[in-house]
């Protein structure tokens, strides 16, 4: 829950940031500002975009590799069960042999 909280906030920041670079695009099309300044804003916009794209990404695989730890942990249990079972058969056939003698 809390890891999609920060994956739609990261979304949600990572458009605006976006939505910013575009703005700020038009207006250096549109009038004529300080080009370095505006320059340096969309470097910034973009480069915040790209670390929020690379938080999702990480995001994403954390939850990847929690999943398949989760299936790994649910077949070693499933594992230690059959083998448990199978001791169990192995004792039993041992104490019937013993019996035979």
């Amino acid at each position: 829950m809390k890891f999609e909280f920060l994956t739609e906030l990261s979304s949600v920041i990572s458009t605006a940031f976006t939505f910013s670079a575009i703005g700020l695009t038009i207006l250096r099309l549109g009038l004529n500002y300080d080009k370095k300044l505006l320059d340096f804003y969309v470097e910034v916009a973009t480069e915040v975009t790209n670390v929020f794209n690379e938080l999702e990404n990480e995001q994403k695989e954390k939850r990847n590799l929690e999943e398949i730890i989760k299936n790994l942990e649910d077949r070693q249990a499933v594992l230690e069960s059959k083998i448990a079972t199978l001791e169990k058969k192995d004792d039993n056939v041992v104490s019937s042999d013993n019996r035979l003698e």
